[in-house]
């Protein structure tokens, strides 16, 4: 009887679990992709065109259009905390103006693979959108999720 209340409890345990998962995940969803993942992945596809172009600087061109000034501004200001958070302190740790990380963190990229790249680009993204939301709404693994999929599927529209 034991092992059998045990059982239930776990599998009560679990779908609760995965209801409480797709309820958050599901409720404003669509919202927090066009309000924070969108911008993210935006801004890091800018920072792939200028890698793949051998451009020095994208501060001034970032985003052009569809977003405000106040998310460009957002975005920007926070690239510096994302190469720190992406731990290229080695390689860029010594560089105090943005503008000087920007560049260390271009000329990083393209020493880079094209699947370490896109790592890069996709934690970019993701660590972009953990800045600029809410950290009670989602958690930062369900962040990385949906960075993932939504950078891969506007990667191939």
């Amino acid at each position: 009887m034991q092992h059998n209340e045990l059982c239930k409890a776990r599998t009560k345990k679990f779908f609760d679990k995965v209801r409480t998962f797709f309820t958050k995940t599901f409720d404003g969803v669509q919202h927090f992709i066009e309000n924070n993942i969108e911008p993210a992945i935006q801004f890091t596809k800018a920072i792939k065109a200028a890698v793949d172009s051998g451009a020095a600087d994208i501060v001034a061109d970032l985003i052009p259009g569809k977003w405000d000034d106040a998310v460009v501004a957002f975005l920007r200001a926070n690239l510096g905390t994302v190469i720190d958070l992406l731990q290229i302190q080695l390689v860029c740790g010594k560089k105090v103006t943005l503008e000087d990380k920007i560049a260390c963190y271009l000329d990083y990229l393209r020493t880079c693979s094209p699947d370490m790249r896109d790592a890069l680009y996709a934690k970019t993204a993701s660590l972009l959108t953990r800045l600029s939301s809410d950290k009670h709404q989602f958690t930062d693994a369900e962040i990385d999720a949906m960075v993932q999929l939504t950078y891969t599927q506007l990667k191939h529209d």
